[in-house]
């Protein structure tokens, strides 16, 4: 079992991939697990849970290549 840690970005706007980063050097510093949480207008919140072992590459190409709608 591990503790959850949840990072918010400011704005309203999708995570760059330097806050993605980030979040994986906190769960690895911290030895927990990261939900990262923005906001889309017209769509609401969005996450995505980063631990070590979470593959950046695929998780950076996931979040910028998603299509938030109505």
């Amino acid at each position: 079992m591990k503790e959850l840690r949840t990072l918010i970005i400011e704005g309203e706007r999708r995570p760059t991939e330097g806050e993605i980063l980030e979040a994986q050097t906190f769960a690895r510093t911290k030895k927990c697990i990261v939900e990262l949480r923005w906001f889309i207008p017209h769509s609401g919140w969005k996450a995505r849970i980063i631990s070590e072992e979470t593959n950046i590459e695929e998780l950076i190409m996931a979040i910028n290549t998603a299509i938030y709608s109505l």
